[in-house]
């Protein structure tokens, strides 16, 4: 990567913002070409579940290799029945939807509660939340869910 001067005293021209955009564009490619592709294993996500979510979220795509995950989930509102039942969540992969987290985690969790899980995601599906929807008028629940994965 050239050595350039980008900023003159007192001024940021377009042209130098145009420099400093293409040095971090070539930074990028070449820190990719040192991980092997790695980085597209890489991602995160966050989502929010309400009382009325339901089916199938998915959180972070497939990818080719197994991942390390972080999962985080905040307790936004309490869960309870009111005059029905409260929403049910499970954590977990394609083909395998509680592999992180069962629906009886959160049963009953208080607001501000916050669970923590990690595990691996394997290779070629998806991490996914389903979600049933809570049933009567004045039921509640809803999370805040953020997750992490690395390739292994």
């Amino acid at each position: 990567m050239p050595v350039e001067e980008l900023f003159k005293v007192g001024t940021i021209e377009q042209d130098t913002l145009d420099s400093l955009n293409a040095m971090f564009g070539e930074l990028f490619t070449d820190v990719a070409a040192l991980q092997g592709g790695a980085q597209a294993d890489n991602a995160s996500a966050t989502v929010a579940l309400i009382v009325s979510s339901d089916g199938v979220t998915t959180l972070l795509p497939a990818a080719t290799v197994a991942r390390r995950v972080i999962i985080s989930v905040q307790v936004t509102e309490i869960f309870a029945n009111g005059d029905g039942a409260q929403p049910t969540h499970t954590i977990g992969e394609t083909g395998s939807a509680a592999k992180f987290a069962a629906a009886a985690r959160f049963t009953g969790a208080a607001a501000g509660t916050t669970f923590s899980f990690a595990g691996t995601l394997s290779a070629d599906v998806a991490l996914i939340i389903t979600s049933v929807a809570g049933t009567g008028t004045t039921m509640t629940g809803a999370i805040d869910v953020t997750a992490i994965a690395s390739a292994q």
